[in-house]
């Protein structure tokens, strides 16, 4: 498989403060990839980095052969690399199909004006957007909540809408932020579920997630970070038998039970 977004040697820092120094990432095209570490690892600056949040100190990050290292979330966003966020950030009195046609507003053309005056232009894209996210709501399980209010709906239902937004757009890589976060067992089941069907749409997936059983079982690769810097890399198995993650990471986790 080609690859379709790489990281090389990037590096941020926060004042004296290196949140991630000399991370090496590679996403092949349509891979599931697993992103793992303790708190404080550098999972989520790595995905901010990646999305255009922050700009990186150094290093390069080129997607489908273009160098978007400090690149603007929107351009990114445009080029076909979505993400959601570990802490919601959906807007509770609008309705889940609203939220969700937010996240097609990068590829409209249309100006204010033309919204305002409803151009034919503006027209076609208003149209184009809510058929868009009707169909984003439906593959995620939200059809039948497209009018409901997104604060009304349970948490991890949430979840799944930040999934839809992400996905309104056909995006070549979606980067979820602990999309398991809040979800009880049966949730869960369903979300394994939606990121195979994501996979199987050649959407190339980066998870940062605690929950092991949800990495292990839909990951292809897993990369461990720690202390902002490439602990490891390799298939689940290879991970789970890797004693330097055992010892950083998993064991902590085994013996909480977790």
């Amino acid at each position: 498989m080609a690859d379709v977004l790489v990281a090389q040697a990037v590096t941020k820092r926060f004042g004296g403060l290196a949140a991630l120094d000399g991370v090496d990432l590679t996403l092949a095209d349509g891979e599931v990839r697993g992103l793992i570490g303790p708190n404080g690892a550098g999972k989520t600056t790595l995905v901010n980095v990646l999305s255009g949040v922050l700009r990186p100190t150094a290093g390069s990050i080129r997607f489908a052969g273009q160098d978007i290292a400090g690149s603007a979330p929107h351009r990114i966003a445009r080029l076909g690399v979505r993400r959601t966020f570990q802490t919601l950030r959906l807007f509770a009195e609008m309705s889940v199909l609203e939220n969700t046609a937010v996240g097609y507003h990068t590829h409209t053309r249309a100006e204010a004006w033309g919204a305002l005056l409803r151009t034919p232009r503006a027209g076609r894209e208003e149209a184009e957007t809510m058929a868009r996210a009707r169909d984003a709501l439906e593959f995620v399980g939200l059809g039948a909540d497209v009018d409901r209010p997104a604060g009304a709906l349970a948490y991890g239902r949430q979840r799944l809408l930040e999934i839809a937004r992400a996905l309104v757009a056909a995006p070549a890589v979606m980067l979820l932020d602990e999309p398991a976060a809040g979800m009880n067992p049966a949730e869960c089941d369903d979300l394994l579920d939606l990121i195979r069907r994501l996979q199987r749409r050649r959407i190339t997936l980066l998870v940062i997630e605690h929950r092991m059983d949800l990495i292990m079982e839909s990951c292809d690769r897993i990369t461990v970070l720690n202390y902002g810097r490439n602990l490891a890399e390799g298939t689940p198995a290879e991970i789970q038998a890797n004693a330097a993650v055992v010892e950083a990471y998993l064991g902590a986790y085994a013996r909480a039970g977790a």
